[in-house]
């Protein structure tokens, strides 16, 4: 059977079960979370430089420190904390029936950050009120703009999830900010983003797909590892 009919065959499941709204309520809960650790970082920062004339405490620490009791690594609150700023708690009420993957994916537009939220609301009033997967709306949005955006399959119910910092492997969610890191980690790190990416090449036009299944054989080379086999096929 195609995934992509496994997929539906698995949603349908969730939601006669009854898991699909307990994971429903635990996504938004999960946003919430974000969004609350992210307003704690920017006040303890605040209230640390309020009394910096006794404490001398930099913003790495607190992240890390924070970080420590909430299972996360410092660049992760660090990004929390920014979110804060970036967004007022008017945005947030504004388009409050989107994720936070939405919010933060909606930021690394820049100045274009609202009208991408703005057309996250669009597909949803499209889709009779369900929230459209962040890869739906960068696609939808991209295109708008001209761009080379993935045709992966999204589909009615059971969108293809979105990569967050928690996909990366375990072992560098416990990195604080600033520190050295070995030669091997970094290459475990990298081999793990392109193990990810490589499948997507083969989405891509025929003209990409040959250089970029070059640019990953010299990669192979210069990381001395093999990166899967058949996996980025050449035009």
């Amino acid at each position: 059977m195609p995934l992509e009919n496994e997929l539906i065959t698995a949603s349908n499941l969730l939601q006669s079960s009854g898991a699909y709204d307990v994971l429903l309520f635990w996504r938004d809960e999960f946003s919430r979370g974000y969004w609350e650790i992210g307003a704690i970082a920017y006040g303890q920062i605040a209230l640390a430089d309020q009394l910096k004339l006794k404490l001398n405490l930099s913003q790495e620490a607190i992240f890390v420190a924070i970080g420590t009791v909430v299972g996360k690594s410092g660049r992760t609150i660090r990004m929390y904390r920014d979110m804060h700023m970036y967004f007022s708690d008017n945005d947030r009420v504004q388009y409050g029936a989107l994720t936070y993957a939405h919010f933060r994916k909606a930021r690394e537009w820049g100045e274009q950050a609202f009208e991408f939220l703005d057309k996250s609301l669009e597909l949803m009033d499209d889709k009779g009120g369900a929230v459209p997967s962040v890869t739906q709306v960068e696609n939808a949005f991209a295109k708008e703009a001209g761009q080379v955006v993935s045709d992966l399959a999204d589909f009615e119910g059971f969108p293809i999830a979105d990569v967050q910092d928690d996909d990366l492997p375990d072992a560098y969610d416990d990195i604080p900010l600033g520190a050295s890191v070995s030669t091997n980690a970094v290459v475990e790190l990298l081999v793990a983003f392109l193990r990810r990416a490589m499948p997507l090449t083969n989405k891509l036009p025929p003209e990409m797909r040959s250089a970029v299944a070059e640019a990953f054989s010299q990669l192979e080379n210069a990381l001395g590892v093999s990166l899967g086999e058949g996996e980025c096929v050449p035009a």
